[in-house]
């Protein structure tokens, strides 16, 4: 599994090689594999076959976290596997069920790299921190270790990279969460109503040459052409 360039820095390589035309999407998605779970494969794949069904195609996907729970070798191995269903380039983000098993540190970094890492597409700058390996107290506060977010080294690498940037700086900040990407989600979690839970899916989200960005979820097994249950824009 090993390579001289870890995994994350060839599809960055092959995603800054990709001819920029606008508009342009990529796609996110998270908690495929929390735990390995052949009802979660199945979900998953088929989000993958409606992605790789997307036309025009998108540039990138990115996994969000916990896909390859709990971070052995072979469950990144197993998540590799799947997602060779889609052709575009797939850089993967750490979850913290991606860290559970004793030596997923070290699987981690052989496959993928580094848990930080940027690339950029056109005038745009994409940022991928470790957002799972916060401790308690990081922050200021008692949020338990496995919940507690991007640690203080994570988030500084995030503004250090931004401030270099060269590319497009807009005012404010807008947070698109992705979940359900084939792992468990609950009708009851915080009283959500029908409409927030169990809706397995993805996100596609499109950016013209302002930067301006709206965006879709797409929705596993959903019949063709159907509305998106959610979108939005800029």
């Amino acid at each position: 599994m090993t390579d001289r360039v870890a995994r994350n820095a060839r599809m960055a390589e092959r995603i800054a090689a990709t001819p920029v035309r606008y508009p342009f999407s990529f796609v996110i998605a998270g908690d495929s594999g929390a735990w390995p779970d052949p009802t979660a494969d199945a979900i998953f794949a088929q989000l993958l076959r409606q992605i790789a069904g997307l036309r025009p195609a998108p540039v990138f996907l990115a996994h969000l976290g916990d896909f390859a729970g709990p971070g052995t070798v072979a469950r990144h191995q197993h998540y590799l596997e799947l997602a060779a269903r889609v052709e575009i380039p797939n850089v993967c983000l750490i979850g913290n069920h991606d860290l559970e098993d004793p030596g997923a540190a070290a699987a981690w970094t052989a496959v993928h790299g580094p848990r930080n890492f940027h690339f950029a597409h056109g005038t745009t700058r994409f940022v991928a921190i470790d957002g799972a390996s916060g401790q308690a107290g990081d922050l200021g506060d008692t949020t338990p270790s496995d919940t507690a977010g991007p640690s203080v080294e994570a988030l500084a690498y995030l503004d250090e990279t931004l401030a270099a940037t060269a590319e497009d700086i807009r005012d404010g900040i807008r947070f698109v969460m992705s979940g359900g990407g084939g792992a468990a989600l609950y009708l009851s979690y915080r009283n959500a109503g029908p409409d927030r839970g169990a809706l397995f899916h993805a996100v596609e989200i499109t950016l013209d040459e302002r930067g301006a960005a709206r965006g879709r979820v797409l929705q596993a097994f959903a019949a063709p052409d159907s509305p998106p249950p959610f979108a939005f824009a800029d």
